[in-house]
């Protein structure tokens, strides 16, 4: 089609905006020596490639000159429905168990076999074959589960999960031990395996089984374990917020596969602790106010066929929202509508706001990110229930979006068609704060590539206390929840918390890193990031198997070290980035200063009461803390920026410019 020199011929700019006057007067543009726009254009086709994909994304937010005679669908508008006039969502499940019959002990979904002082306990169901219900006793310190399945021939699993998938899951793991009696094993998670290779016992048995029984084609038992374990190895502590916990059952005794059924094994969210919650909550405004917008895969008979050729796909569809007015997100909910199949196939979904249309009218595979939608808006995971975020805060509705599906075909199924997406509750009474998203970590083209075949290798980014100093309000941003994010080499992430010289605790971790289970976080309680404070973000990557460098990048392929950080009020219009040892505070104006946070008080955990940890010189199974690549051993260099709607503040941070 001509490539670049079709577009680099149009050296004259159309009347209008984005002309090269206009460039020259931003204040990047001078920064970067970037004075026309066939010059930038230039330069992005160095690094992207492909003239088509330039013009449909960060070209035209630059300058529209470049993409003249490129034809662009255009991506469709949303509509918006007063809430009381919107469609009910929701499958058409009948799960064996209700919690309003189990704690009433009668009616057609009861518990047939669970003990009667169970049942006044939170109750939530596990799927269509399973019921949890749970309660903490011994003033807080031990936590008491009841669950009770339809039988599949063998034992069931519960497991804490810190990002609702197998790697890194602390299991109870109910069975029979080979004298035909039931047992429960404190076991530990690696990852996924079929073979069940990667589950093994902890040595510090930590659970104890207090009741069992099976009959009448069901199994059910009672078992208890300390809210916060001493074996901080293998156990996860539970916390506040909405946390998921995975389950599975079991068609024979021993370290068998579940099967990859949506009744074998799945995810929900609780909040355990029952405080109060971080994620899901009541929505304070009247109805009449509220409205929802779906953003699907597919409309009546438009739909998207899931790939049988592989087990990961990730499918993107792009829409512009209305701007008749200004509107605020205060919740959103998954639309999970998938034919031709039992199993729950859609995994997570992600929406992205874009700085123009992405031009995805129709759904189809995306396994790169583009470069003008980058920001982060809403995420789903499997399990995870209707979400809402504090009163005082609502998340704009941008006007480009993108919605991101990652599809999980176990079986390899033919013929799956799905209209999957997000259901978004919004309201045009906007609230107090704006919430968003400030962004922690290194960027692309800015930071060292991973050597290959490393058991354990990482890089890091840090945000200056001048920045923060400038550009948070003088009373602080309140920390949400955060979403951390890397590809395939990742294996755990934190944020680590500076306040002059003195380390708080972190912003928050994921020491147990899954590129397929992506899950938000709740923040720890009053967190807060306050003017001068600092920040230091580290991704730890295992890059065995790999015989050249890693780049940091776009592709899947590539890596990345992000953290999604989620605040109120929401800081407007600056980028906090840093080299080795410089930060760049970038914002109206460009400032430079700053060097990597310090501490002369590091962070420590609180001493626990009553641990008295069995230490085994011996015991060194493949995969403890001594032998895994999260052990966070921090080098290399990269970046801290939070969000802006400027393509041109995108490209500071995808080309290689110094």
């Amino acid at each position: 089609d001509g490539g670049a020199d079709r577009y680099l011929s149009a050296a004259t700019c159309a009347e209008g905006t984005d002309d090269d006057a206009t460039l020259a007067a931003i204040p990047m543009a001078k920064q970067y020596g970037l004075t026309t726009c066939a010059q930038t254009y230039s330069l992005l086709m160095q690094h992207m490639k492909n003239s088509d994909l330039l013009c449909k994304t960060v070209g035209v937010g630059v300058c529209n000159c470049t993409c003249a005679g490129v034809e662009v669908e255009p991506s469709p508008i949303a509509e918006i429905v007063p809430l009381d006039e919107s469609l009910e969502i929701g499958g058409s499940t009948d799960p064996l168990f209700n919690c309003a019959d189990v704690r009433a002990n009668e009616g057609a979904k009861n518990a047939i076999l669970l003990p009667s002082y169970t049942r006044e306990w939170h109750c939530h169901e596990l799927g269509e074959v399973g019921v949890l219900l749970w309660d903490t006793g011994d003033g807080g310190k031990t936590i008491s589960f009841a669950a009770e399945f339809a039988s599949a021939g063998g034992g069931a699993a519960i497991g804490l999960s810190s990002n609702g998938g197998m790697f890194g899951a602390d299991l109870l793991w109910v069975d029979k031990d080979d004298t035909d009696v039931w047992v429960v094993k404190d076991m530990f998670s690696r990852g996924y395996a079929v073979d069940g290779s990667l589950v093994s016992p902890d040595v510090s048995q930590d659970a104890k089984l207090e009741w069992s029984k099976e009959g009448d084609g069901h199994i059910a038992f009672v078992l208890s374990r300390p809210i916060q374990s001493c074996d901080q190895d293998h156990d996860l502590d539970i916390r506040s917020g909405n946390w998921p916990l995975i389950w599975a059952r079991f068609s024979g005794h021993g370290h068998v596969y579940h099967g990859p059924g949506k009744d074998d094994r799945g995810t929900v969210y609780l909040n355990i602790l029952r405080e109060e919650d971080n994620f899901a909550g009541s929505i304070p405004e009247d109805p009449s106010d509220l409205f929802i917008i779906d953003f699907r895969m597919g409309n009546g008979s438009d739909h998207y066929e899931v790939p049988d050729s592989q087990v990961n796909t990730y499918a993107c569809r792009s829409f512009q929202a209305p701007t008749d007015q200004p509107y605020h997100i205060i919740a959103h909910e998954p639309i999970l509508d998938s034919v031709n199949t039992a199993a729950s196939v859609v995994h997570h979904m992600v929406l992205w706001s874009c700085d123009a249309d992405a031009a995805m009218p129709s759904p189809g595979e995306c396994g790169t990110m583009e470069q003008n939608c980058q920001m982060f808006e809403l995420v789903w995971t499997l399990g995870a229930p209707l979400e809402v975020l504090p009163a005082v805060a609502g998340l704009p509705l941008k006007k480009f979006l993108k919605l991101e599906v990652h599809y999980e075909n176990l079986q390899l199924e033919g013929g799956i068609q799905d209209r999957s997406g997000l259901r978004l509750t919004i309201t045009p009474k906007l609230r107090e704060h704006d919430f968003g998203y400030m962004i922690s970590g290194t960027a692309l083209q800015m930071t060292r590539s991973l050597e290959p075949n490393e058991e354990s290798v990482s890089r890091q980014g840090f945000c200056s206390s001048d920045c923060l100093a400038k550009h948070l309000p003088e009373s602080g941003v309140e920390v949400h929840n955060m979403i951390f994010h890397a590809h395939l080499l990742g294996r755990s992430l934190k944020t680590q918390h500076f306040r002059g010289d003195k380390e708080l605790q972190n912003i928050g971790s994921r020491p147990f890193y899954d590129f397929n289970h992506q899950s938000g976080e709740p923040a720890h309680k009053g967190s807060r990031l306050m003017p001068g404070d600092a920040l230091i973000t580290t991704c730890v990557y295992d890059t065995r198997g790999r015989e050249n460098e890693t780049l940091f990048g776009l592709e899947t392929s590539e890596e990345m070290c992000l953290n999604f950080i989620g605040v109120y009020p929401l800081p407007k219009g600056f980028v906090c980035v840093s080299s080795q040892d410089m930060g760049f505070c970038l914002g109206e104006d460009i400032s430079v200063g700053g060097v990597m946070p310090a501490s002369k008080e590091p962070y420590t955990e609180p001493t626990r009461d009553l641990c008295s940890k069995k230490a085994d010189p011996a015991y060194s199974e493949p995969g403890s803390p001594d032998e895994m690549p999260w052990s966070n051993i921090i080098s290399g260099c990269g970046q801290t920026y939070a969000t802006t709607t400027s393509a041109l503040l995108m490209i500071s941070l995808i080309l290689n410019i110094s």
